[in-house]
């Protein structure tokens, strides 16, 4: 799909695309270059809610860092002797 730069530096982006990933006007979007390309990203309308629920396992994972970490205390010590 092709697309011309206005002259005040604005781009159309094709109804199709519009339509799937459901940007309206004024739709927030991440603009970036990443490896010679610019990337447009949509991002959410409301990030706080985006982001609801995604702490969820943040408690099981400490458990599970601190018991690998005990787990390689023992180790050591065992090497240590």
């Amino acid at each position: 799909m092709a697309s011309r730069i206005s002259p005040k530096g604005q781009i159309v982006i094709p109804a199709r695309l519009r339509k799937k990933y459901r940007l309206e006007p004024g739709a927030p979007v991440a603009v970036e270059e990443k490896q010679g390309r610019i990337v447009i990203t949509p991002l959410p309308k409301d990030p706080v809610a985006a982001l609801y629920g995604c702490l969820k396992d943040a408690g099981r994972l400490t458990q599970d860092l601190l018991a690998e970490r005990r787990r390689e205390e023992k180790h050591e010590a065992k090497r240590a002797r």
